[in-house]
């Protein structure tokens, strides 16, 4: 699990370089690049890790990573069903980029999927995102909690905080929690 060869996929891979492309731009245009930089692109990462672990396809698993919250990039409205929205958006974006038809059938699939739980009976890809989105989420809680000072005071983001990993903990597997663990125990 080396971050030079993720960082050294995202330059040399032409699907993933549009891909980041396309979700940097639609993160400047909605003033979300601390969102972008301290999600996505970390989620990509985990998401490649875990591919690594499960010896599964790491495009694949670097792309949804990439993809899975762009659907909030397109929201217009206050109905939350990013994953929807998002999930389409990529399929549209894969499939202009003549990518293989039943990846993409897969990937969009798992972006549909991120917001359940992993003890789910899913695919694979659905668990990596699943888990990866939580993971992420733990990690860089300090950026969401920073986030949410927006709104409400300080006493309620860390409790909101505090709830959402509680949350999110219980809806990751096995893997996921023992991929957490260890990435924690790594920024130690």
């Amino acid at each position: 699990m080396d971050n030079n060869d993720f960082f050294e996929l995202l330059k040399s891979n032409d699907i993933l370089k549009k891909s980041i492309k396309l979700t940097k731009e639609l993160a400047e245009k909605n003033n979300s690049m601390p969102f972008y930089n301290e999600h996505f692109i970390p989620c990509a990462n985990i998401c490649y890790n875990i591919a690594c672990l499960k010896n599964t396809d790491r495009i694949d698993a670097i792309l949804i990573g990439i993809f899975h919250d762009v659907g909030k990039f397109l929201l217009t409205g206050k109905f939350d069903n990013h994953e929807i929205i998002g999930a389409k958006f990529t399929e549209n974006f894969l499939r202009k980029n003549r990518y293989e038809e039943q990846k993409i059938q897969s990937i969009k699939q798992a972006i549909e999927n991120h917001r359940n739980n992993a003890n789910y009976v899913f695919d694979e890809l659905s668990k990596q995102i699943i888990n990866a989105d939580i993971i992420s989420y733990i990690i860089h809680k300090k950026y969401f909690y920073e986030y949410l000072l927006e709104f409400c005071t300080e006493e309620e983001a860390s409790q909101t905080v505090y709830k959402k990993i509680l949350e999110s903990y219980e809806r990751m597997d096995e893997d996921g929690k023992k991929l957490a663990f260890n990435m924690m125990i790594e920024k130690m």
